[in-house]
């Protein structure tokens, strides 16, 4: 039976750094949902016309880099040699910053690697689904594919009660992702009706055309006329409406097509999300290089910012970034803070990711992220105007009664041991192979 603690003070005795884990948490709701607005503003709106999310999350990256790189030379704390003199202890060993290739190659490459992917594919899912949808899919798909690499990487016990959590929320993904490929009855319309509107004005052009052609100046010329109005009339009218139920279906397949591309962009997102943090996780307990949040922003930022821009030149194209509007309406030093902004965004977020991940379990980072994303399916109701139906707010009850459910599990799991023996085991298995390549290095 779990006993839920009754107080803060008996919450600390059980989690000794839950003021750390709170505080880290509320941070990275801060800057992750206003980084999610600001993309989401970026990416989607027309009058900007700046979707380029891969090449732009590049540039994150290397706004990360270089904060990292301040922060290193302003915070001794920070780097990688120092030693805390409050404990009284002389470290005789002095790394450099450049890590041996092949623990880069093997080590921290994979995880920056799985990181791009996650970043860019999601902001690239932008241009396509709403914010709401976004959040709603890959709260939840982030989840089941942190169980799954988890079991695979051996960071996570496989369980009857986490299989059968991932199941739940599974279900409740479908749930939450129903009828939200329907097109929206309030932008239909008018596309509809802009669309015929066009086509009724080049009839009546057409039609004064044809009157003016055909008068003879005689006595019956009001009954051709009237003839001649009724018969383009009647053209006009089945006219408009080929046309309305041509641009309906062309609506139709277009929001269907969106819907499903966007999708698989997010799943694929996703994927690539549980592959990070359980790297992130074996990276930040193994490894002297990455020992601290960062260092490690340090080494994965300038990973990830190439990969990105090798992806974003083949997919959206450096000249198209380059030959934008945006640089002539906002001016370069305008759309350099366009760029710059969500990069402070992303540091201050990432930072508060790698601590949660220091004190805490793996999908206790994909938890609070599934809170932090219900908030954020809010706020796109509220800003965006996106739309839920009544099965997709039942899915988001059956989710937030599933997180209840993982953290009890947590709890419990929590006052049996504190850690998982296959975790520790990796740690130790990942340490030795670094001294081992390290040693072979200083004979060489």
């Amino acid at each position: 039976m779990v006993q839920i603690p009754r107080s803060y003070a008996e919450l600390k005795q059980k989690v000794p750094n839950i003021g750390i884990i709170f505080a880290a948490i509320a941070s990275w709701f801060s800057f992750s949902l206003l980084i999610s607005l600001y993309n989401k503003w970026m990416f989607s709106d027309p009058t900007l016309n700046f979707k380029f999310p891969v090449i732009i999350t590049a540039c994150h990256q290397f706004v990360l880099f270089w904060l990292s790189c301040l922060t290193l030379t302003f915070w001794p704390k920070f780097r990688l040699n120092y030693v805390d003199p409050s404990k009284g202890i002389s470290s005789s060993e002095n790394l450099s910053y450049f890590i041996n290739p092949k623990v880069y190659i093997t080590k921290i490459l994979p995880c920056a690697l799985a990181s791009a992917g996650d970043i860019g594919l999601g902001n690239s899912s932008l241009k396509y689904i709403t914010i709401s949808l976004y959040t709603m899919l890959k709260s939840s798909a982030v989840l089941i594919f942190t169980l799954f690499w988890g079991f695979l990487l051996r960071l996570e016990k496989v369980t009857l009660k986490l299989c059968l959590i991932t199941f739940i929320m599974t279900g409740s993904v479908m749930m939450m992702v129903y009828g939200q490929g329907e097109p929206s009855n309030e932008t239909s319309p008018s596309a509809v009706e802009e669309e015929a509107g066009e086509m009724k004005l080049r009839f009546v052009r057409h039609l004064m055309k044809r009157a003016a052609s055909v008068y003879l100046g005689v006595r019956d010329d009001e009954q051709q006329s009237d003839a001649l109005v009724s018969g383009s009339t009647l053209v006009s009218s089945s006219s408009v409406t080929g046309a309305t139920s041509k641009a309906s279906a062309a609506l139709d397949t277009l929001t269907a097509s969106s819907i499903i591309i966007g999708c698989f962009l997010v799943l694929l997102a996703s994927c690539m999300s549980g592959l990070r943090w359980a790297l992130t996780q074996i990276v930040l307990r193994g490894n002297r290089y990455t020992k601290n949040p960062i260092l490690t922003i340090f080494y994965l930022s300038p990973a990830m910012c190439v990969s990105l821009i090798i992806m974003g030149s083949q997919v959206e194209g450096i000249g198209n970034f380059l030959g934008s509007q945006v640089w002539e309406t906002y001016g370069i030093l305008g759309t350099c803070l366009l760029l710059l902004f969500p990069g402070f965004l992303a540091f201050c977020m990432t930072l508060s990711q790698f601590i949660i991940l220091q004190y805490a379990p793996l999908l206790t980072l994909s938890i609070a992220g599934i809170v932090r994303e219900l908030i954020t399916i809010f706020l796109g109701w509220l800003i965006f105007g996106d739309h839920l139906n009544a099965i997709n707010m039942l899915g988001i009850l059956i989710t937030l009664g599933d997180i209840a459910w993982y953290n009890l599990y947590r709890l419990e799991q929590s006052s049996v041991k504190p850690a998982s023996a296959a975790s520790s085991e990796d740690t130790e298995r990942f340490v030795a192979e670094e001294h081992e390549l390290e040693s072979i290095d200083r004979r060489k």
